[in-house]
C-alpha cells in the first residue's frame, strides 16, 4: 500500500459517514441541513465531513471509531 492510501482520511462523504455510523446517508444529509453536523462543501456541492466530526458523532451515538 502506498503512503497516500495508508494515511488517515481527512474527510468523508455522507455515504461513507452513514456506513461508518450505521445510518442511511440521507440521515447524515438531514443532520447536515439541520446544522447538527459540521461539514464543508466541495466545489461540486458535495458535503464533506471531517474525521474529527465523525469521531464526535460516533461518541455521541455511543459507537467506537478508530
Amino acid at each position: 500500500m502506498d503512503p497516500v492510501t495508508k494515511r488517515a482520511r481527512r474527510s468523508y462523504s455522507t455515504l461513507e459517514v452513514g456506513k461508518i455510523l450505521g445510518v442511511w446517508y440521507s440521515t447524515v444529509i438531514y443532520w447536515c441541513n439541520k446544522g447538527w453536523v459540521k461539514h464543508t462543501r466541495t466545489i461540486g456541492g458535495h458535503r464533506r465531513i471531517s474525521r474529527a466530526e465523525v469521531k464526535r458523532l460516533a461518541r455521541r451515538l455511543k459507537l467506537t471509531y478508530g
